[in-house]
This record gives C-alpha cells, structure tokens and sequence, in this order.
C-alpha cells in the first residue's frame, strides 16, 4: 500500500505549495525563485495540460473522475506489474487528485512555476508529478521487464 503514501504525500504537497502561492502571490504576481531559470507566479488554469479545452471544466472533472476509479481498481486488484509501476501510478494518482481538488473548489487549478530561460507552459506540483511519473511509467511497462516482474510482498 506503499503508493497510497506516494499519492497522499503527493496531494499534500502539491496543496501546500498552492496554498503558500495564494497567500504570498498576488494573482499574476511573480516571485523570484532560481533567477534566470525559475519563478513562482500565481496563475489561474481554467483548462486541462497546456492550457487545452478551457470551457470544459465539468467534461475535465468527469475524465479525471473516471481516470482516478481506473488507477485505483489497477492497484487494488493487483493488475500493475511490480512496485515500480504502482509508486508511479501513486505519484500520477496523486497529481490527478490534487488538480482535481482545485478545479472542484476553486474553479480553476493554480500554477506556478514559469521557466525563465525558454517559453513553457505554467504548471504545478501535480502536473510535475503527472508528467514525470506518467512517462516514467510508460517507459517502465515497455522497457523495464525487471520492474515489471518485481512483486510487491503481500
């Protein structure tokens, strides 16, 4: 039940750092962070990745919805394939919850780290998360037969 952990730490993380950007940022405010590579502003989202499908709050909240049941019965059923691949799926969970529960009380998900040195898309510490464990992931299941064969003891 190691990635019940990882997604909780994960929500919570990610809740904490929106919350200290929401007291501290004024909206569109910007922080100085790592200077010239990094900083924190405090933006609102009121779309999907990359700032896609924006008037689709609801048809958002009913994927993310479906995606999370998926994930869950995935790792209680024992259909991933190792610990490797469930800790991950703990993290993508766990950044799926946590944008969640900002389009769900907000009304839109808070973003805040802004690259300085290329232009790219505003994001979280959910979307990191996302991101990073979703194609850790998907490398994992097509190249990583050792991980996929490493079972958790029950």
């Amino acid at each position: 039940m190691i990635y019940v952990v990882v997604a909780a730490l994960v929500v919570a993380a990610d809740g904490l750092m929106k919350g200290w950007v929401v007291e501290n940022i004024p909206e569109y405010g910007e922080h100085a962070f790592l200077p010239g590579i990094m900083s924190l502003t405090n933006h609102h989202n009121y779309a999907a990745a990359f700032s896609l499908f924006g008037s689709l709050r609801v048809p958002i909240l009913i994927l993310t919805g479906i995606f999370v049941l998926v994930v869950i019965w995935a790792l209680v059923t024992d259909k991933l394939p190792g610990v490797f691949p469930r800790l991950l799926a703990g993290m993508v969970l766990g950044g799926a919850v946590g944008n969640a529960i900002d389009r769900l009380t907000r009304g839109y998900v808070v973003d805040m780290f802004r690259t300085d040195f290329v232009n790219y898309a505003i994001f979280n510490v959910a979307d990191i998360f996302i991101s990073c464990g979703g194609a850790l992931f998907c490398i994992c299941l097509i190249f990583g037969k050792s991980f996929r064969e490493t079972r958790l003891k029950k």
